[in-house]
């Protein structure tokens, strides 16, 4: 199994796998402290900012290894989904890979 795998499945499982994801529920925000960067992640939309260019961020799926797919969706169209995002936003030192600037075009 892939090491990001692991440890994202261990993260999510912890009992503090939550202290560096703040909620703001008035304005549907999720803030999140990386490793490298801060992200804000929208519960409704799914729309992931890095805070440091405003880049609008998605998710790679390209580049996500199969295991990841199992629990990983395309669209962010649950609370589960926006607690798997921001989990791997969390360890973006790891899994910063699977997640590219929108409309980017190399």
């Amino acid at each position: 199994m892939d090491k990001a795998l692991q440890l994202l499945k261990q993260v999510i499982n912890s009992p503090n796998a939550s202290t560096n994801i703040a909620v703001d529920f008035s304005n549907d925000e999720v803030i999140v402290q990386g490793q490298l960067h801060f992200y804000s992640l929208h519960r409704k939309t799914g729309r992931i900012v890095r805070a440091t260019d405003k880049a609008e961020l998605e998710l790679d799926w390209a580049a996500i290894p199969d295991e990841m797919r199992l629990t990983l969706h395309p669209e962010c169209d649950s609370d589960d989904q926006v607690h798997l995002r921001a989990t791997m936003l969390m360890y973006d030192s790891i899994n910063g890979e699977y997640f590219r600037v929108k409309n980017y075009v190399p």
